[in-house]
């Protein structure tokens, strides 16, 4: 079991009846997926999350999806979860705090190895009601190949339980807290009938 930090940071209601500035409708909680990286020190993480450009970059793609000023996230916390790699497969769990349930995400990948192919590393996504799973296959590769991995920024809102059917019914955020997001592998065209891992946005915007 290896640990990493999730950067939880909570955004300013924007529709009627908003909470307390305690408890805000909505949170975002972002973090770096990559089952193959060794995370740094706690404090060295949040720091890094706070102030990476990709960090930033997901929240702004969050927060302009959901007609949120960026200027109304404040860092709150430092947010620790496990995940377990068995083999050639790694399972990530992203719980929201307590009173929060599933709203949106966005995951953008960064890279992927192997790239292309029926054995292209593999990534699928669950809205799991009170937060958000990720899991990944990457296939063992012989010693003179290289490591294989999904590299991936993840953002997910979480939508306070006392407001989440106003936000469902406003369509800014899914219709459940419970649904398979979707399943993707390699980083260019169709492999092994799935299609590649470019940006997955949660619920899928409207064309």
């Amino acid at each position: 079991m290896k640990r990493i930090l999730l950067c939880l940071l909570a955004m300013t209601a924007t529709l009627a009846n908003a909470q307390s500035p305690q408890s805000p409708d909505l949170v975002a909680l972002t973090a770096h997926v990559n089952p193959v990286m060794d995370p740094d020190s706690l404090g060295e993480t949040a720091m890094q999350c706070i102030h990476n450009t990709v960090c930033k970059t997901a929240l702004d793609a969050a927060a302009l999806y959901l007609g949120v000023d960026i200027s109304t996230l404040t860092t709150t916390t430092g947010y620790v979860v496990g995940y377990t790699i068995v083999g050639e497969d790694a399972d990530f769990q992203y719980p929201l705090p307590e009173d929060y349930e599933y709203c949106s995400s966005v995951v953008h990948t960064v890279s992927v190895v192997p790239a292309t192919g029926d054995r292209a590393s593999q990534m699928q996504m669950w809205a799991i009601g009170d937060g958000m799973r990720i899991h990944t296959w990457t296939p063992k590769r012989h010693f003179s190949e290289g490591h294989s991995w999904i590299d991936a920024q993840l953002t997910v809102i979480g939508v306070n339980k006392n407001v989440a059917a106003q936000y469902r019914a406003a369509g800014k955020c899914s219709p459940t807290a419970k649904h398979f997001i979707g399943v993707c592998r390699g980083s260019d065209g169709v492999n092994h009938g799935e299609p590649a891992c470019k940006t997955i946005v949660d619920p899928r915007p409207h064309t």
